[in-house]
């Protein structure tokens, strides 16, 4: 350490400190270091609500279910699709956030995340998905019932059987609301 180093200036907000941490993760060779540091900088870019790189310092370190999660709390997946390679886990996420937006009575969010979720990967699932998400919106049963057909039958590659029956519930707990 220098004598100059003393008089530089410190990081002070959440959004310098994650910068601080992220610039030592990148020229750390230690990968045990390297994804603590990543970690360090990701709280500190969520403290700051900078998701976008919060969710890249995620990925980075290998914690794509943290950066999965976030995504769902945010209702916003669009971070997790920019930086993650995985379609399995971002087509899971979009699910998860149209999930969490039904059980909150936002419809209208949910058929827009379930058109980007159709967009990203079509198939015969996330067709339905779309549908349901629709005529929810709309309260139009009769649709709903065709399009819970249609999720149960529908075949997709990249949702698994465990993420479907959670999706099949929430329509059925929705259903229910409306009798």
């Amino acid at each position: 350490m220098s004598f100059l180093d003393s008089f530089k200036k410190k990081p002070q907000t959440p959004k310098e400190l994650g910068e601080h941490f992220y610039e030592k993760a990148q020229l750390t060779k230690d990968l045990y270091r390297r994804k603590k540091l990543l970690l360090t900088a990701a709280r500190y870019f969520e403290e700051a609500l900078d998701y976008d790189t919060t969710i890249r310092c995620l990925i980075i370190s290998g914690e794509a279910k943290k950066a999965r999660t976030l995504s769902v709390r945010l209702c916003d997946p669009s971070y997790l699709r920019k930086h993650s390679q995985d379609k399995g886990a971002v087509a899971k996420t979009y699910l998860g956030c149209i999930i969490k937006c039904i059980n909150e009575n936002i419809f209208g969010k949910a058929r827009l995340l379930s058109k980007e979720l159709m967009d990203y990967n079509s198939d015969e699932f996330t067709e339905a998905v779309f549908f349901a998400a629709n005529s929810l919106e709309r309260t139009n049963m009769a649709e709903l019932d065709k399009a819970l057909v249609k999720i149960q039958e529908g075949k997709t590659e990249v949702i698994d059987e465990e993420t479907r029956k959670i999706f099949i519930n929430t329509l059925h707990e929705k259903c229910k609301e409306y009798n």
